[in-house]
């Protein structure tokens, strides 16, 4: 699945570090399971959606 578009959703955290986070993963810098890692440290307590990434509603989290 390739990204043409990413889009964050606005949060009460530091979105700069979250931004950046995800531009190294777009970039290659850091692998998937360091991003989900260093969100939860940077977001505690904010969930994880991926009904996109299986076909569904984006609000759904369907995996881990």
């Amino acid at each position: 699945m390739g990204v043409a578009i990413f889009r964050l959703t606005p949060q009460a955290v530091d979105m700069v570090t979250v931004a950046r986070l995800y531009r190294d993963l777009l970039d290659d810098r850091i692998a998937p399971a360091e991003l989900r890692a260093r969100l939860a440290e940077t977001a505690p307590g904010i969930g994880f959606l991926d009904g996109y990434w299986y076909g569904r509603a984006g609000m759904l989290r369907l995996a881990g």
